[in-house]
């Protein structure tokens, strides 16, 4: 009997003994797929470069920049603004 149809006929002394009974069994298997998942978890953060978490709020993520917008070498952060053709 599978748990779904426990849980359909709100037999909850079953549902609970037979998810008990699932969970002893898979235990073992449970803390190896947790113990992987961590490992890879501390190679992905040793091997990732941190990037800022903020953007301007109308500047385009770096794989959306179109080509003729990117900035040069060196100047990444700064800002280039319109300029006015007339003088003040």
């Amino acid at each position: 009997m599978n748990l779904s149809r426990l849980l359909k006929t709100d037999y909850f002394e079953g549902y609970d003994a037979l998810l008990s009974q699932i969970a002893s069994e898979e235990q073992s298997r449970f803390e190896t797929w947790l113990d992987q998942q961590i490992s890879h978890a501390d190679a992905k953060e040793e091997n990732t470069q941190t990037l800022p978490h903020t953007l301007n709020r109308y500047a385009y993520r770096d794989y959306l920049m179109p080509m003729h917008l990117t900035q040069p070498e060196g100047k990444a952060g700064v800002y280039f603004h319109f300029s006015s053709s007339r003088a003040t």
